[in-house]
């Protein structure tokens, strides 16, 4: 007998080729039926044309995209970060070479250096014409060696002459620095500033003079820049302290003023948290009456200079540090301190210059001119000690030299009716290698010293 066979569909939805669910049923006369089901796993699909923004993943791939464009942004600033900083380590790499270069210039003994055919041109001061200056190109060794002479061929009236002082061929640094001058007349002065590239080279012939051994062994925790130390001919030295072999030692030097044969100042490094006790001591054994400073205390968010004085009052070593009163001027702060040492006390008095910043001029040079006018009246005062005025700002060097250098040359205006700025950089490196550091502090000089010599009445002729 044909057996007969019979199918019935178990899902009316699912078909045997798409294999959700199948279902046979064999029936066979005589036998027992037979039954074969396969079930495969349960999917959930998505329906077609249900939006996938509704769907349960939605919220998942959200998360996903979020992320990937936080990296992404995340990567972009940080390559913008590394740019930014591998140029500004360039940058401070180029100045650190220009300021304290490691290369020590070159002074031969027996071989003169003669001047080639090459000219530069430059503007005349006080003249219609230019001076013509015969000289080699320097590299930099040279320039700041002082093995180059410079011949002059000065055309022009003989009473607009420019007096310059040219150091022998064969001279060393120190003979470079006690001969080298450049007196400049009121109207010169003025001159000047409209030639500023023959400034910049003018003081780039300048020797730094910079010290290169440590004379105190064991004294570089007590410097604030580890390439910049005291030259040892005006090195301050303090009273030894028993027991402290480094006591006598500061960052130091005495500097002199309009009269050369006179310590007018000193000049130091910013006080770090360990060296305060030996400023306030520097102050009181060298009879200071007056001290400058020209630094903020954080500049760029570095540390530049502790803050070595009291609220009040405090105590450093055996010094004993009393504010009395506290005047604030434009753009600086007078602070009158009662410094007092064993049983004996005398007034000193602080002046904090607070618009200069690092590597810039201030942005108005007449407020620092009438600080330094009011130092100086300062400093006639008879109640107080008759020392030299201490000038510091971080490293002692730039703006402490710029201080300096104007204030000698506002002497030499006020009682000479010139100036020899060259010849007062050259002075003062003598005692301070390194004073006065970039060529536009050098170019600031000349600008202060036009502003006092505006305000001076004019001398007959």
């Amino acid at each position: 007998m044909r057996a007969r066979t019979v199918s019935l569909p178990l899902n009316d939805h699912v078909t045997q080729e798409s294999g959700s669910l199948q279902g046979t049923i064999s029936m066979v006369p005589g036998h027992h039926s037979t039954e074969t089901t396969t079930v495969a796993p349960d999917i959930h699909k998505i329906p077609t044309g249900q939006n996938l923004w509704q769907s349960s993943h939605a919220p998942y791939l959200v998360g996903v995209f979020c992320a990937i464009f936080i990296i992404f942004i995340i990567i972009v600033c940080y390559c913008c970060y590394r740019a930014w900083r591998s140029k500004h380590l360039r940058d401070e790499e180029k100045r650190r070479i220009a300021l304290f270069p490691s290369i020590k210039p070159e002074t031969r003994e027996g071989s003169q250096i003669q001047p080639e055919g090459s000219y530069i041109q430059y503007a005349s001061i006080g003249r219609t014409q230019p001076i013509t200056i015969q000289t080699r190109e320097p590299g930099l060794q040279e320039r700041r060696s002082s093995s180059t002479s410079l011949t002059l061929e000065i055309s022009g009236p003989s009473d607009t002459v420019r007096w310059v002082a040219s150091p022998p061929k064969e001279s060393s640094v120190e003979e470079y620095l006690e001969s080298a001058g450049n007196r400049l007349t009121r109207k010169q002065l003025r001159n000047a500033l409209k030639n500023t590239r023959a400034l910049h080279e003018e003081f780039w012939a300048i020797p730094m003079n910079h010290p290169e051994t440590i004379e105190v062994p064991g004294s570089t925790a007590k410097n604030r820049y580890r390439t910049i130390l005291p030259n040892p001919s005006t090195r301050v030295v303090l009273p030894l302290i028993p027991g402290d072999s480094l006591s006598d030692y500061i960052n130091a030097n005495r500097i002199r003023g309009y009269d050369p044969e006179k310590f007018d100042f000193i000049a130091c490094q910013g006080p770090m948290t360990h060296t305060i006790a030996d400023f306030w001591r520097l102050v009181w054994h060298s009879n200071s009456p007056i001290i400058v400073m020209v630094t903020k205390l954080k500049e760029r968010n570095r540390s530049k200079c502790e803050m070595y004085w009291p609220q009040r009052q405090g105590f450093y070593g055996e010094i004993e540090v009393t504010v009395e009163d506290i005047i604030k001027q434009d753009d600086y702060i007078l602070r009158i301190f009662a410094v007092k040492y064993l049983e004996e006390s005398r007034q000193v008095l602080h002046y904090w210059y607070t618009s200069w910043p690092d590597n810039k001029p201030p942005e108005n040079p007449n407020t620092l001119l009438n600080m330094i006018k009011d130092v100086e009246i300062s400093r006639k005062d008879t109640s107080l000690t008759d020392g030299p005025v201490i000038v510091h700002c971080s490293a002692g060097l730039g703006r402490t030299g710029c201080y300096i250098a104007i204030s000698i040359g506002m002497r030499q205006l006020d009682e000479e009716h010139m100036t020899d700025i060259l010849g007062i950089v050259c002075q003062i490196r003598q005692d301070r290698g390194g004073l006065v550091q970039t060529n536009e502090q050098y170019e600031f000089i000349h600008q202060a010293l036009c502003l006092h010599e505006k305000s001076l009445p004019e001398t007959p002729t």
